[in-house]
């Protein structure tokens, strides 16, 4: 087991510090691992945290920078105390072609790691320029991960680490192993997704890291997805509505834990689907307010396409899409039952699926999703 750095209060020295070569940042600080979310006093790359001392020349504030190869604290203690004295007395110009050399070959080669961590951060609106930055969601990201640790599992597999492989160096026949895993696990749809993530991934090396390198992942051909798109007749409607109640709503699970999937308003959202064909949350957003009179005189629901939105960075450009769904005998029906007449009458603009409810819209819209696939 790697043995993990640390520098004790009693041995801590201006200018020495721990850092992850993998993360790029200071091991103890408020920072934090981009690939696992976690502080990086807890990284998983222990084996790539180093001693690092960092100190400022006296006369030109040049910053010097030199990374300790010991992994013992006296040791790291006494490079740092001659490192700093060579930088003070300006000492250190004589050998820093060669240390400046170095560095700059090292900061040609990034691994396949380094490059997940920093895409991983740059899509949380952590990394990169301020212009180039537009935070994705967590569900999103956390998919990229997915696709990432899955291709990671293709190579350790064939005793490739994943942490050693230069991203200049990534080859078809590694794009090869990660097919050959997901063609075994996964559907046309989720093999496509993963790839298409990759795809991504190094798309973001070439447009914001500075790099010209074919993108390996181009070579892969998206395998034909048959969407089978079930409905619900009218008759099977009621019957599944007859279905909902508190007690079928009851779900024990192997270890004896009951999971309660019935919501005073579990019917209410389906038939809102079924009548809008809205996603769930665009149909867990709508208000009252969202009804409005189109140009011909129509009633119409409008709705944010979040969706959309989101691929397009509509917040910063303030180009929003919004989906217009029309009114039917049907709908109108539902929506007075649920408070429309009470809200014109008020004024209190409330949501229009579980409008009483004090749980997050997020919350719900998951609770959809699990109510409906258990009924």
């Amino acid at each position: 087991m790697v043995k993990r750095l640390h520098i004790p209060k009693n041995k801590k020295a201006s200018g020495l510090r721990l850092f992850c070569e993998v993360c790029r940042g200071e091991v103890g600080t408020t920072n934090k691992c981009k690939l696992t979310g976690k502080a990086l006093k807890t990284c998983v790359n222990a084996d790539r945290h180093v001693f690092r001392s960092v100190v400022y020349e006296s006369s030109t504030g040049i910053r010097r920078v030199k990374v300790h190869k010991t992994r013992d604290n006296n040791e790291a203690l006494k490079e740092n105390a001659l490192f700093k004295d060579l930088v003070k007395k300006g000492k250190f110009k004589e050998s820093v072609s060669k240390t400046v050399k170095e560095n700059v070959e090292a900061e040609k080669r990034l691994s396949m790691l380094q490059l997940a961590t920093f895409y991983l951060a740059h899509l949380d609106a952590g990394r990169g320029a301020e212009h180039t930055l537009k935070k994705r969601s967590k569900s999103h990201i956390d998919d990229c991960k997915k696709a990432f640790l899955l291709m990671s599992e293709s190579l350790k597999k064939r005793c490739v680490k994943i942490d050693e492989v230069d991203v200049k160096l990534f080859s078809q026949e590694y794009v090869g192993f990660f097919h050959s895993l997901l063609k075994e696990r996964y559907a046309p749809r989720t093999y496509n997704r993963y790839m298409g993530n990759m795809r991504a991934m190094f798309n973001y090396l070439n447009k914001h890291e500075g790099y010209s390198i074919p993108n390996p992942f181009n070579s892969v051909q998206k395998l034909k997805a048959v969407t089978d798109i079930k409905t619900l007749k009218a008759g099977q409607l009621k019957k599944l509505f007859d279905a909902i109640t508190p007690e079928s709503g009851v779900q024990v699970l192997s270890n004896g834990v009951k999971k309660h999937h019935y919501h005073s308003w579990t019917k209410d959202s389906i038939l809102l689907g079924a009548l809008t064909g809205l996603r769930r949350e665009q149909i867990c957003m709508l208000r009252f307010s969202n009804i409005e009179i189109d140009e011909q005189g129509n009633k119409v629901l409008l709705s944010s396409n979040l969706k959309a939105n989101r691929i397009t960075n509509a917040e910063q450009t303030g180009n929003y899409k919004v989906t217009p769904v029309p009114i039917t005998p049907q709908l109108w029906a539902h929506l007075r039952n649920v408070g429309y007449d009470e809200y014109k009458a008020t004024g209190e603009d409330k949501y229009i699926l579980a409008s009483d409810s004090k749980i997050e819209r997020k919350t719900i819209m998951n609770l959809m999703s699990k109510s409906f696939s258990h009924f």
